[in-house]
């Protein structure tokens, strides 16, 4: 759930509005944002994409771990970022 006390249109090329939405893509096959399933490499990929730059997580054999590392990397960069800019972030 994220909660919201001030909005903004974007700061350092990061729209806000991307982050405190959580709605999921229609084309995406895992139903979490952030993680995909790599066929190549038969794993779950978890990555974010911040400031311009895409991060990657890690590959997991399983879904729930891929989701976790996901989690974790929206606490540490979007949730500072968030705060820095007077919104409250919780997930």
């Amino acid at each position: 759930m994220y909660v919201i006390h001030k909005t903004d249109d974007s700061s350092d090329g990061t729209q806000i509005s991307r982050i405190i939405d959580p709605q999921v893509s229609t084309s995406n096959s895992s139903g979490f944002r952030g993680v995909y399933f790599e066929k190549r490499s038969n794993k779950w990929r978890a990555r974010l994409k911040f400031k311009g730059k895409i991060m990657s997580f890690g590959s997991y054999t399983d879904f729930e771990d891929a989701v976790a590392a996901r989690i974790q990397a929206e606490r540490t960069y979007f949730g500072e970022f968030l705060e820095e800019h007077g919104i409250a972030f919780e997930k």
